[in-house]
């Protein structure tokens, strides 16, 4: 199993930011869920582009470097 990691931000105004790095798919939304609980309303979510991969690890066609925005070399 891949290592997941949260990273949590909170500013001096109090907002909270959440980042996660090594899992794809909805599999971050999982990790999260019940941070997000104890911590009140959402005010914004952001996918990465490894939101748009498989569990599996399978290329689907938005995880395609070009429709993640990104260039291949």
């Amino acid at each position: 199993m891949d290592m997941q990691e949260l990273e949590i931000v909170i500013g001096r105004d109090g907002q909270v930011a959440v980042s996660v790095k090594g899992a794809t798919g909805t599999k971050c939304l999982e990790l999260t869920r019940a941070l997000e609980e104890q911590l009140g309303d959402l005010v914004e979510r952001t996918h990465t582009p490894e939101f748009y991969c498989s569990s599996e690890g399978a290329m689907v066609p938005d995880c395609l470097p070009e429709k993640a925005g990104l260039r291949r070399p």
